[in-house]
């Protein structure tokens, strides 16, 4: 309790330094969560980086280390693994009508500790992130969000080969996992297009849809 009363204070700290930065702590017991707007870097970087990493350490969602994102790099798209993935590297992605896109990385960061995972596997991919990672799913082809653990067998995700149903899902715990953010809220980790939007983000929200999502990460 003490070490939680510690963090919290720690949190309002910053706020005040900072001025820019929304904080929600679990008093009494759980952790914190910052939700940060990445155009808020370009006002204060230094702010902005105390608070994606709190935002990393804390339950939001992450990637494992062996998830690969695609990187442009001389006008080609590569597949390079997510702790090779800076800041300012341009990565693809998809808008709300399918359309690939570029976006930039605005922040990765990794963590230590013990961290509860989800195996997804879709069509003939699979992805490892963590059970509140913000996943985004095709309802009668508009896009919808929820969390990992959320999810159901056959419920359809979009990859860059097309659309496939989900085939499985299994837990598991990992040391170690990236926290990366896009300008867009959005990218696509190992051919799947998924959030990265913090799980801090859906409580704003007055829908499950996508298009608001981005809409307020964005503002």
């Amino acid at each position: 309790m003490l070490k939680n009363i510690i963090l919290i204070f720690s949190i309002i700290k910053l706020i005040q330094s900072c001025g820019i930065c929304l904080a929600t702590c679990g008093v009494f017991g759980v952790t914190s969560i910052v939700s940060v707007n990445p155009a808020l870097m370009a006002i204060d970087a230094k702010c902005y980086s105390a608070c994606v990493g709190i935002c990393a350490t804390g339950p939001v969602q992450c990637f494992s280390n062996d998830t690969e994102i695609k990187v442009l790099e001389n006008g080609k798209a590569i597949n390079k693994k997510i702790e090779n993935v800076k800041e300012n590297d341009l990565v693809l992605t998809y808008d709300i009508n399918k359309k690939e896109i570029l976006t930039f990385v605005v922040r990765n960061e990794k963590s230590e500790g013990s961290f509860d995972f989800l195996l997804i596997e879709v069509g003939n991919k699979t992805l490892k992130v963590t059970t509140n990672h913000i996943m985004i799913i095709l309802e009668n082809n508009l896009f919808k969000i929820k969390k990992a653990k959320e999810l159901t067998i056959n419920e359809n995700i979009l990859t860059e080969e097309g659309v496939f149903k989900i085939k499985k899902i299994s837990p598991f715990k990992l040391n170690t996992k990236y926290t990366l953010i896009t300008k867009e809220g959005t990218v696509l980790a190992n051919g799947i297009f998924v959030s990265i939007a913090c799980e801090n983000d859906l409580k704003a929200l007055k829908s499950n849809d996508l298009k608001d999502l981005l809409s307020n990460w964005k503002k």
